[in-house]
């Protein structure tokens, strides 16, 4: 789920000047907000060098999809890591440019319509290199207080993350199973995790009763993965083990009473079953690796049968 509003800190130094070396950013970032317009950036930097105190955006983008093309030149910038000087231009609804100069006070704000997103080998810039503009270092720097590499650029590929669509591969869920493939991944896709969860249970239930002989098909629930894959007298089993047969028996039974039942029988509230109702894309990623890796079980199962 993207967030509202967030907020970042980021602190280097310059290797080139022995002056007023530390650099600082702030970005605050706004996808919606009662006091900006949607997709509102504000950068805030302390430079190093000249005269410049201060230099301060503030971008208004047409879309969050602004966000996921700064991450992914970026991205492709680290990536190379071949001290090429890059750069590209983003298209802006609105923009406020303003320097903050020692001795004369702020310079009058000025409009821009787009934004320079620039790079080299040891800083990020918002603007054009060389200029007074926010950016921040990346570089490692060895200095009395110590290594001052903060992983900066990082750090902005992670906040880019936060504020860009759900469009990269780590923000959807490859599983195995074709059923959890086309009646969950939908629903993940969407930020509907809940019930993403609860059909993916739904999945397993199902998928235990058809496995089973017909003696099960009135059974459900705990009843039904009780009578199914107990130890010894069960009707389907996964191990000759009956220690392991016990075990996969609970990973089951927990998966069906901690979430499919839940999930299925009452409303989740936020002063109850918290593990539920604050699901987020990587825990219902996890969750959903557990439904595939058990119906993944059954199917061998079911394959062993068949030979």
């Amino acid at each position: 789920m993207i967030p509202d509003e967030i907020e970042i800190w980021l602190e280097s130094v310059n290797k080139s000047v022995k002056w007023r070396d530390r650099v600082s950013l702030h970005i605050q970032a706004y996808l919606s907000s009662d006091h900006f317009p949607d997709n509102t950036l504000i950068l805030d930097g302390d430079p190093v060098g000249s005269n410049c105190e201060k230099t301060y955006l503030k971008l208004h983008f047409p879309s969050h999809e602004s966000f996921a093309e700064m991450r992914d030149f970026i991205g492709y910038h680290l990536k190379q890591d071949d001290g090429i000087h890059r750069s590209t231009t983003l298209p802006l609804d609105s923009g406020t440019a303003q320097n903050t100069w020692a001795g004369s006070g702020s310079s009058e704000p000025h409009e821009i319509d787009e934004l320079t997103l620039a790079a080299n080998d040891e800083r990020i810039s918002f603007g054009v290199l060389g200029q007074m503009c926010p950016d921040i270092r990346f570089h490692e720097v060895e200095t009395e207080e110590g290594p001052q590499d903060r992983r900066n650029a990082e750090r902005l590929l992670s906040f880019l993350d936060e504020l860009s669509p759900s469009t990269t591969e780590e923000e959807t869920v490859q599983l195995h199973d074709g059923e959890l493939i086309s009646r969950c991944v939908p629903h993940y896709e969407r930020g509907e995790y809940q019930e993403s969860l609860r059909l993916a249970g739904q999945i397993m239930e199902e998928r235990i009763r058809e496995l089973g002989p017909e003696s099960l098909t009135e059974e459900s629930g705990h009843d039904l993965i009780n009578a199914a894959l107990v130890p010894e007298h069960g009707l389907i089993e996964l191990s000759s083990r009956n220690d392991e047969q016990q075990g996969l028996k609970q990973l089951f039974d927990g998966a069906y009473l901690g979430i499919r039942n839940p999930l299925s029988h009452r409303t989740v509230s936020a002063n109850e079953e918290r593990y539920l109702s604050r699901l987020d894309a990587t825990q219902a990623r996890n969750a959903l690796h557990l439904f595939d890796y058990l119906l993944t079980l059954l199917d061998r199962y079911h394959d062993n049968s068949d030979e």
